[in-house]
């Protein structure tokens, strides 16, 4: 049974003793530096002292720029506005981390959002569920980085692309289509497979870029195959 947790309940009380400054991350070096920055690895350092060590998977979550990261090696905290969600037994790590992508509350510019974290109550079914739930959504998120070199989408394309899917497998969505904007280049449109192919209308389309739907023949059980009615899942907007 899928149970109601507020979000300070789902995470430990972590405590970063080291913070590397921006101006001291080197370009190579023994020990990664995870910042808030978009990027995985933001640099490198060498002093095993301000290691973080990692005996078990992480969230790195950014407090001003809201950028999550899955984390399961040993690594240096970098900069300012870290914080490093440890979640409690019972709460798969990945499994928080595609949560959280979906439920992040609307940015408030370069301010502080950990405390809009704090006020989300999360939804949580048994571990075995999380984990099933997490090896269908990597399989997903594979099938999406391949349809993205097939595309040539951008970087930000396949982020709203891997959101989408997480809205598939974690809400109990399915009654409505959600149209996700993709910047200045179309949109992904997840349709209800109880109520058809409902294509959009010429007049949703942007000005330039790709549109790719999924529906019911587009989910398998172990992910999703972009390749079905390829017509209709892949057309370049006019």
């Amino acid at each position: 049974m899928w149970k109601a947790i507020p979000f300070v309940e789902c995470i430990e009380r972590t405590k970063i003793g080291f913070k590397l400054p921006k101006k001291d991350y080197a370009q190579a070096g023994a020990y990664p530096v995870v910042s808030q920055e978009a990027v995985l690895i933001s640099g490198y350092h060498d002093n095993a002292d301000h290691v973080f060590e990692v005996n078990n998977p992480v969230v790195v979550f950014g407090d001003h720029t809201q950028v999550l990261k899955y984390v399961d090696f040993d690594f240096v905290v970098g900069a300012d506005g870290v914080k490093i969600l440890k979640p409690v037994d019972g709460i798969d790590a990945k499994f928080l981390y595609y949560h959280l992508l979906i439920s992040m509350p609307e940015g408030k510019g370069y301010s502080r959002h950990y405390r809009l974290l704090k006020e989300l109550t999360l939804f949580i079914p048994p571990l075995a569920e999380q984990q099933r739930i997490v090896a269908k959504l990597d399989a997903a998120f594979a099938e999406i980085d391949r349809a993205i070199c097939v595309t040539g989408q951008s970087l930000q394309e396949s982020v709203k692309l891997v959101e989408s899917s997480l809205e598939l497998c974690i809400q109990k969505g399915g009654k409505n289509a959600e149209k996700i904007t993709l910047g200045n280049t179309g949109y992904l449109k997840i349709i209800d497979g109880d109520r058809g192919a409902n294509y959009p209308k010429k007049s949703d389309f942007q000005p330039a870029g790709y549109c790719l739907f999924l529906n019911t023949k587009n989910v398998l059980k172990n992910g999703f195959n972009v390749s079905v009615n390829r017509s209709h899942v892949v057309s370049t907007l006019i």
